[in-house]
């Protein structure tokens, strides 16, 4: 299966999704599922994030999800590269909703058909990190400030991303949050996980311990 292609869409939220293509190889080639087990408990999710223990995890598998990263105006989404196999976890606590202050995980799993389509989703998001290094802001006000942090240390390849989003007050009130974004690939798998906090930036030391989860977890 070739590089991924690319296909453009509006939006204002940066993350990595994943979703299906048409097959082009035999059945027998098709890369291994990604299930529930490839993917962190929220128990030992819970050691790096206490606020989770005792929460829950929801599940997106397989469907039709897409790496997305900033649009042209660097505010934006364009969605690029569709794998072949993916399920995404989103962890949740027990009493919603999550306090402002604390910050909330999603961990993706994704397998491709061949470790040039994986590596080509990499090059994408080194491409996006350093077109829209900085603050960015939008025809109507939104923002995002992009900024690349070192690489996390496992995998074949990685890339680690802090971003700051806000928005203006159209009657709902203003707002934003802070993520940070780490995608690790072993091969032709990528591991994907998000954190996101909306009073503040993320801590980056549990990101990175749950990066090395996910990584160890999808291999």
């Amino acid at each position: 299966m070739g590089t991924p292609r690319v296909v453009l869409a509006a939006g204002v939220v940066v993350g990595l999704l994943v979703g299906t293509l048409a097959p082009a190889y035999a059945a027998d080639d098709r890369p291994p599922k990604v299930g529930r087990k490839n993917l962190p408990t929220v128990a030992r999710v819970a050691q790096l994030y206490p606020v989770l223990e005792g929460g829950s995890r929801f599940t997106t598998r397989g469907g039709r999800q897409v790496l997305a990263h900033a649009a042209d105006d660097c505010v934006g989404t364009s969605l690029v590269a569709m794998a072949d196999r993916g399920t995404r976890v989103n962890y949740a606590t027990a009493d919603e909703p999550v306090p402002a202050d604390e910050d909330t995980p999603r961990v993706g799993g994704y397998r491709f058909a061949s470790v040039a389509a994986a590596k080509a989703v990499m090059t994408a998001l080194e491409e996006y990190a350093e077109r829209c290094a900085g603050l960015h802001t939008d025809a109507e006000d939104h923002t995002a400030e992009l900024t690349r942090l070192d690489d996390p240390p496992h995998g074949d390849q990685a890339v680690a991303l802090r971003v700051d989003v806000t928005w203006p007050d159209d009657g709902d009130g203003a707002g934003g949050y802070g993520s940070l974004q780490l995608v690790v690939r072993d091969g032709r798998s990528l591991s994907e996980t998000v954190v996101r906090r909306v009073e503040g930036t993320p801590d980056l030391d549990p990101a990175l311990a749950l990066s090395r989860v996910a990584w160890r977890r999808l291999r």
